[in-house]
């Protein structure tokens, strides 16, 4: 999951944003993986997100995308020490939230699809 990515990986995730601001080549993976990134984003929540317009799907990816970065990995666990089951939980209720409300193009709310899934699957560190 990403979660255990970020547990795993996180202090080395950190150096990368480090030395990307002296070198394009870290900067260019870094891109490259927050790309990668997205796009899992994207495919877990296909669901929800076809029934959007193009511009709340990207609205949809890149809240999702900044709620489980790396960065917000670093500052859940450090400056509030969230433990990774305490993040797991927040990353679940705060999905689900962000689906519960979200206005489809047809002006009703996200598929309550996601109700299910981020409660069950998604609490568990998942995306």
């Amino acid at each position: 999951t990403r979660l255990d990515l970020y547990v795993q990986a996180s202090p080395l995730m950190a150096l990368a944003r480090c030395r990307a601001f002296d070198d394009d080549r870290w900067r260019e993976r870094i891109a490259r993986n927050r790309a990668a990134m997205a796009d899992q984003l994207h495919s877990c929540f296909a669901p929800e997100i076809d029934n959007l317009t193009p511009a709340e799907a990207a609205d949809v990816v890149s809240l999702l995308d900044s709620l489980t970065s790396p960065e917000a990995f670093d500052l859940m666990t450090t400056s509030h020490a969230r433990t990774p089951g305490q993040l797991a939980r927040s990353w679940g209720l705060a999905i689900h939230g962000l689906f519960a409300d979200w206005p489809t193009s047809s002006g009703s709310a996200a598929s309550r699809t996601t109700t299910s899934r981020t409660t069950t699957s998604r609490t568990d560190g998942h995306p």
